[in-house]
């Protein structure tokens, strides 16, 4: 009897948690991510059901100001922070923040299914996109007969005499930041260019009409658009790469910044879900969103966050 108690005693101690975890938690900035961290934060609360969240997708740049002035646990940015963001963060709080790589996320060029177009190159972008051409492409015109005029040996149907429709994030999101930066060589959108503030929003815009291009994460693509593969200028038909491809141009990084001072340790909360984030659940999680976390360190991250 003495036995079975001692063993019943320390089924009892290790089957309970050593702590409750209870309070808020704030996330502010992507909304490429706010699905995945919503999941995440459900998850989450699974587990600690007396913490809560907050999580507001309205645009990587909200991130840093809102960490700045102190008001969030999380900023969530599908970008790096700008040396502006930067320098204004260390005059308000006199350091530096620290930003975690959960993740990354492929941009996706999409088009009507009626598109005769199967890949393009950055420079064929460059001309359908942007007034400044940093890329070397040309500025087509207004029709997509001008792209098809040039790229020859494409089953032109009835789209040719269609206008270009461009599709675009808005300033405020990150994707929008990268887009220009990356993939139209830092030049700027053409002033025909729509700016919508979401990916749902360009999804749905392309599915509706034929003549229209746009771009998304790869994780929002739906069967009612095509996906181009991106390849270089010259390269054979069929020859691009897709997103999900090892060496896809268009991968960028996905953070969680947070304001750490020197010396400070995070809250118990704070690093269970960055913990979480790290594990096994949250890594199915953004593979579940068409994202990657392959290779990235994060555990040893959130360790060095956490020790």
């Amino acid at each position: 009897m003495i036995g079975r108690a001692i063993f019943l005693l320390h089924f009892a101690v290790f089957a309970t948690p050593v702590f409750a975890i209870s309070g808020k938690l704030s996330i502010v900035g992507s909304d490429t991510m706010a699905s995945v961290l919503t999941d995440l934060s459900r998850e989450f609360q699974s587990v600690h059901p007396d913490v809560s969240f907050e999580i507001q997708g309205t645009g990587s740049a909200a991130a840093p100001p809102a960490l700045a002035e102190g008001t969030v646990n999380f900023g969530a940015m599908s970008r790096t922070m700008s040396s502006t963001e930067l320098a204004d963060f260390r005059r308000r709080r006199g350091f530096e923040p620290r930003g975690i790589q959960v993740a990354s996320d492929d941009i996706a060029l999409i088009v009507h299914p009626l598109n005769p177009l199967r890949q393009v190159s950055r420079r064929i972008l460059d001309g359908i996109f942007s007034i400044s051409q940093r890329c070397g492409g040309p500025r087509y015109g207004l029709q997509w007969s001008s792209v098809f005029d040039e790229l020859g040996d494409l089953p032109r149907a009835e789209i040719a005499g269609l206008s270009i429709q461009r599709y675009s994030r808005t300033a405020l999101s990150g994707s929008y930041g990268y887009f220009r930066k990356e993939v139209l060589c830092g030049g700027d959108l053409r002033p025909q260019v729509m700016e919508l503030p979401g990916f749902a929003a360009i999804i749905d815009a392309v599915a509706r009409s034929p003549g229209a291009i746009g771009y998304v994460g790869a994780g929002f693509v739906d069967p009612r658009v095509r996906v181009l593969a991106i390849s270089n200028a010259g390269d054979e038909p069929g020859s691009g790469l897709q997103p999900g491809d090892t060496g896809y141009p268009f991968s960028r990084p996905l953070y969680l910044y947070l304001a750490q001072a020197p010396g400070r340790r995070l809250s118990i909360l704070e690093c269970a879900f960055l913990e979480h984030v790290a594990g096994p659940m949250g890594q199915a999680a953004f593979t579940r969103h068409g994202f990657q976390s392959d290779g990235l360190g994060l555990t040893e991250d959130v360790a060095s966050v956490c020790p």
